[in-house]
């Protein structure tokens, strides 16, 4: 399913933070912003950002952001990716659909609030 760039086979890449992710960001969307400009920096992956704010918001070189807008979405786009890397940002629904798919699903289970409580 990868493409092609300058004969090397470059990899889909859609991204789905659980929180906001522009101008304004608490941890989980500034991670986000920067495993989005890595990947793109990279020159060996196409990115795509999925929030759920105004992607118009979202200034990232090489990365292409998308609004969220559910199940019927993820259906929709699923094929067209190689890989998602998802942090909380699926329904149930989603989840499932994606378990039945070629695609390659990863499920970033970064909690801020359980590594906290190893300080208090």
């Amino acid at each position: 399913m990868a493409r092609r760039r300058h004969g090397r086979a470059v990899k889909r890449v859609l991204l789905v933070p659980n929180d906001f992710v522009g101008e304004k960001m608490a941890a989980p969307g500034i991670r986000y912003f920067h495993f989005a400009r890595e990947l793109a920096s990279d020159g060996r992956f196409d990115v795509t950002l999925m929030v759920t704010n105004d992607p118009r918001e979202v200034q990232l070189p090489g990365v292409r952001a998308i609004g969220a807008r559910g199940h019927r979405q993820i259906k929709d786009l699923a094929r067209s990716f190689d890989v998602i890397v998802a942090q909380g940002g699926l329904d149930f629904r989603s989840m499932v659909f994606l378990a039945g798919t070629d695609v390659r699903t990863i499920y970033d289970l970064y909690a801020p609030l359980f590594e906290m409580l190893t300080f208090q």
